[in-house]
């Protein structure tokens, strides 16, 4: 997996992979002092990369908002999230385009 750097908010958050010592463990988010997601990098397929970074930034969220989710309600919106934007990636395309004002109006009122 390639480092990359994510904004959430005013926030820039590093995503690099690590070694971790506990088998169980995929993933973790670190606000402070330094923002990162480190992921594991025994995982290697692209759909556990993937749904590992999403919860991880949803920890980040989070952390950041003072949400105060628990992890399995963290669990729940990366399962999700995950499945709405599978299921609709038309929508979604059409949703990323709409909110950042690149195409008008949102043809999914219609």
């Amino acid at each position: 997996m390639e480092d990359l750097k994510i904004r959430v908010g005013s926030v820039i958050v590093d995503v690099v992979t690590a070694k971790f010592v506990d088998e169980s463990q995929f993933g973790e988010a670190e606000l402070y002092p330094s923002s990162v997601i480190k992921i594991d990098d025994k995982v290697v397929r692209s759909r556990e990369q993937a749904l590992t970074l999403i919860h991880e930034l949803l920890h980040i969220i989070s952390e950041l908002y003072g949400l105060g989710l628990t992890e399995q309600q963290v669990l729940i919106l990366e399962q999700t999230l995950t499945a709405l934007a599978i299921d609709n990636q038309k929508e979604c395309r059409e949703w990323l385009l709409a909110v950042q004002g690149l195409k008008m109006p949102y043809s999914a009122f219609k």
